[in-house]
């Protein structure tokens, strides 16, 4: 059988999308299900290539994906590939004095994290236009600064949080009043691939199940793949594989509409823009 091309496109800071798909290509799970991965990693995901309704298949954040849809983007949500592996915010202050951040430390301004910070602080009703963001991309320099009282607040991911919390104290996801944010990887088709090439997205969607499964059973191969691809030590990367195997059983998990109509208004006041389109249902 003649092997099927399926252009996928990532953003390689979404560690669980690069771990999948690395273990589908890295022990054949494409090949054998006759699929040709052309796998493209892209940072932004407003650049063209994400945005493009030719890419068969996007792994994103599912706050971005709805984005897409809302703006025109021909996409439907297939499922969701973790359930809480997600940044986070970390503060000097407690939750119910979060209105007093002023000074917030970010990894990157007006990409991924930002937008996510945004999008959290503005689902806590704080006014993110007196917040003044800096850049530090240096996650243990944004902790440094942190806890010597040099900014107020920081973004993380969860696993390097829980390990270094000390005084500080954390704004997790759970307490959020949108509860489907705690789905961060949308697997998306275009309507184009859906159309067209059917057969071949059903083999991609048992590829990264297949790929979820052998991540559960080879848990020595696997964390060998995350000290590969993050240089991490034999520590970390048993604290990763530990972190995802509370996520990965939920690959097919696909959130109600209502859960995303309920809360387009924060999309509206992270963009200053007017959604015309709030008819999701079609999307998921």
């Amino acid at each position: 059988n003649e092997e099927q091309t399926i252009n996928i496109v990532y953003s390689p800071q979404n560690r669980d999308a690069e771990i999948i798909l690395t273990i589908a290509d890295k022990y054949n799970i494409f090949k054998n299900n006759e699929i040709n991965a052309n796998i493209v990693t892209v940072f932004k995901w407003t650049d063209n290539l994400v945005l493009s309704n030719e890419v068969d298949v996007k792994i994103w954040w599912i706050a971005n994906a709805l984005w897409m849809y809302l703006n025109g983007s021909e996409i439907k949500l297939l499922g969701s590939l973790a359930n809480n592996y997600m940044y986070n915010i970390y503060s000097k202050y407690p939750k119910e004095e979060i209105t007093k951040i002023e000074t917030f430390l970010i990894d990157k301004i007006w990409v991924e994290p930002h937008y996510k910070v945004l999008w959290i602080l503005k689902s806590l009703w704080v006014d993110t236009t007196k917040i003044n963001f800096i850049s530090v991309p240096d996650e243990n320099m944004r902790y440094e600064m942190l806890k010597n009282w040099e900014a107020d607040a920081m973004n993380s991911e969860i696993y390097w949080l829980v390990k270094n919390t000390e005084n500080l104290y954390p704004i997790m996801s759970k307490d959020q009043k949108i509860e489907w944010y705690s789905l961060p990887n949308a697997l998306l088709a275009s309507q184009y691939a859906i159309d067209n090439k059917p057969e071949e997205i059903q083999k991609f969607v048992d590829s990264v199940i297949e790929s979820i499964e052998f991540m559960k059973i080879h848990e020595e191969e696997t964390k060998d793949i995350i000290k590969e691809l993050y240089e991490y030590n034999d520590e970390d990367a048993n604290f990763i594989y530990e972190s995802f195997k509370l996520t990965i059983s939920l690959a097919t998990l696909i959130p109600e509409a209502n859960d995303y109509e309920s809360n387009i208004w924060l999309f509206e006041e992270v963009s200053s823009t007017e959604i015309q389109n709030k008819d999701i249902s079609w999307f998921i």
